[in-house]
């Protein structure tokens, strides 16, 4: 079993320890990141004027054979 300062593997110069913080680091990037992405989504969307032309829709969206 390993403690918190051992080497993660035997010729691995990082400790358990370091990789736990540097785990933890990286997810709380992401979650920093995607709350991020999300804001400017938002923001954009909200700042978006979007419309709809019926009649071109089909050209980028045919409709499926019945």
């Amino acid at each position: 079993m390993l403690s918190l300062d051992d080497p993660v593997t035997p010729r691995s110069p990082q400790t358990v320890r370091g990789q736990i913080a540097a785990l933890l680091a990286a997810d709380r990037q992401g979650k920093a990141y995607q709350q991020a992405v999300q804001e400017v989504v938002a923001e954009l969307r909200e700042q978006a004027d979007i419309e709809i032309f019926e009649n071109q829709l089909e050209a980028v969206c045919p409709a499926e054979p019945s």
